[in-house]
């Protein structure tokens, strides 16, 4: 963002693995909103395949390999 631009607003609905997302993500995620008042965000921890698109995910962090080639890492 410039600067000169409007701050974030909306909400971030994200997913990550358990182990991950409690240790990395959410401490993360903390922080940027913190930083960013008008950010909301929805953060599911689950160790499952997630379908990104009818669960209306705006992003996933998985680790592994990707099982689908038209995601991008």
């Amino acid at each position: 963002m410039g600067a000169h631009r409007e701050m974030p607003r909306g909400t971030l609905r994200l997913t990550a693995s358990v182990n991950y997302g409690t240790a990395v993500v959410a401490p993360a995620l903390a922080d940027f909103l913190r930083r960013h008042p008008g950010v909301h965000a929805e953060l599911v921890l689950d160790d499952g395949i997630s379908d990104l698109i009818g669960d209306r995910f705006d992003m996933a962090i998985r680790g592994g390999p990707l099982r689908d080639s038209g995601l991008h890492a």
